[in-house]
């Protein structure tokens, strides 16, 4: 981890339990000795440096200072059909480290129903992966997650000020590194294993999103999911 993040009350009195992973990783990946500074963030706050006061059996004994964020969240939501519960911590972490500002995971009528009962689909379960994924990014602020039955309930929520794109194998429009991107915010939805059905393309083409492609490969959820947000924040000039 390139940042170590905490809720602020676990900091409230400048002490971290010895036994906790970000002490193991302060002591023996870091090697950080009495005196030396750490990077540390309070979640969806600031972040700062701790300065190692002391060490014992039970704590490590820290002073810390803080800054506000300067690295901000990108104006990119996704829309994600459910996929496989053994891979989606491995998304939600790549998609948190890119900075994405939301994902909404919705059942789509070709995904396999089964998915969405997974325990991993929780909000509890996925957070390990967000933090991680902000640790990496050396951000203190966390992608937010959401969970829709189905496509028509998550689109009721979406800001409609935004570019909306439709990733599709079979009747795109246009390459999304064609795509034109005017608005601030950029709404990507991408579908499960086997793509959108004819009636979730229409309810896209209802709500003004525009059908792209990423080429002529067939490519997994989460390998498009990498590589459509790449494009995208090329395309906003965002990196």
């Amino acid at each position: 981890m390139n940042l170590i993040l905490f809720d602020q009350e676990e900091l409230s009195e400048n002490k971290i339990p010895i036994h906790d992973y970000r002490s193991k990783h302060i002591i023996k990946v870091l090697r950080a000795q009495i005196g030396d500074k750490v990077d540390i963030g309070i979640i969806n706050k600031e972040k700062g440096k701790a300065t190692i006061k002391s060490i014992d059996k039970e704590f490590i004994h820290i002073s810390t200072s803080f800054f506000k964020e300067q690295i901000q969240i990108h104006p990119i939501a996704i829309i994600l059909g459910y996929i496989r519960p053994v891979n989606v911590q491995r998304v939600v972490k790549d998609l948190a480290t890119l900075g994405v500002s939301e994902i909404k995971f919705v059942g789509t009528e070709k995904g396999e129903k089964s998915y969405a009962q997974s325990k991993m689909y929780s909000l509890e379960n996925l957070e390990k992966y967000l933090i991680e994924g902000a640790e990496q990014a050396f951000s203190s602020l966390l992608t937010k997650v959401s969970f829709f039955k189905n496509l028509e309930e998550c689109l009721k929520t979406i800001d409609n000020h935004s570019n909306k794109v439709a990733l599709d194998n079979y009747e795109a429009t246009e390459k999304l590194s064609e795509g034109k991107f005017p608005q601030q915010k950029t709404i990507l939805a991408i579908g499960s294993e086997r793509g959108w059905s004819d009636m979730e393309r229409k309810l896209f083409r209802t709500n003004k999103f525009i059908l792209s492609s990423l080429g002529n490969r067939v490519l997994r959820s989460e390998t498009a999911c990498v590589s459509a947000v790449s494009v995208t924040l090329s395309k906003m000039r965002l990196i």
